[in-house]
């Protein structure tokens, strides 16, 4: 069966949505300063973990669940929750600042890939920069560490509080955790689609 030309945008779109899908995640990081030094992929920060820590991300994921699947039904309640989840991402700031003052960590929603992600920041980040990076998604039991280099950071004014939109290309990840995103990012993908079928067969 021939592939009728017109169709060919619709297929690029079709293909880029089927490898990138929004999540909620954790994420720290923190800039390298001598990249000749950063040397193979490792864990950038302590292998010690924080159990108040942990819990507040787990926390802080299943509210931004809840939130998005509230927020249409009934606002009041939807803010009430977004008060809440904001409580918590500073409580986790909290906890976690004694670790390592470089970090930069929270949780909040991103556009990833097998290939880097994109997110809106507080912060701007130097274009070329390397990041030593630690992602985990709170809901699923997806966790890394890789290096991130910044590939672009462009400042909007669609969201004051996050004005800079910044994409990082992972150029080092290793092939079984790129393995294991890609299934991911699949897996969402497919439950999406269901959830949307869903959806309109009931309507």
């Amino acid at each position: 069966m021939m592939l009728d030309p017109t169709d060919l945008p619709n297929v690029r779109r079709e293909k880029r949505n089927f490898s990138r899908i929004d999540e909620n995640v954790f994420m720290e990081f923190f800039v390298v300063r001598d990249r000749a030094r950063a040397g193979k992929p490792r864990p950038p920060l302590p292998a010690v973990r924080s159990a108040r820590r942990d819990q507040l991300v787990e926390l802080n994921g299943l509210i931004r669940s809840l939130l998005t699947k509230v927020r249409a039904s009934d606002i009041h309640t939807a803010r009430c929750l977004a008060a809440i989840n904001k409580k918590l991402d500073l409580l986790a700031s909290a906890v976690s600042k004694k670790r390592d003052d470089r970090a930069v960590r929270f949780t909040r929603r991103v556009n990833i890939s097998a290939g880097g992600l994109g997110f809106r920041s507080s912060m701007s980040l130097e274009i070329g920069s390397r990041l030593a990076m630690r992602i985990a998604a709170p809901d699923y039991d997806l966790k890394f560490s890789t290096y991130g280099d910044v590939v672009y950071c462009d400042r909007d004014s669609q969201n004051p509080d996050l004005p800079y939109r910044i994409g990082i290309r992972f150029p080092s990840l290793k092939m079984s955790d790129r393995q294991r995103l890609f299934s991911h990012v699949l897996s969402r993908y497919v439950e999406r689609i269901r959830t949307v079928k869903q959806v309109k067969e009931k309507k």
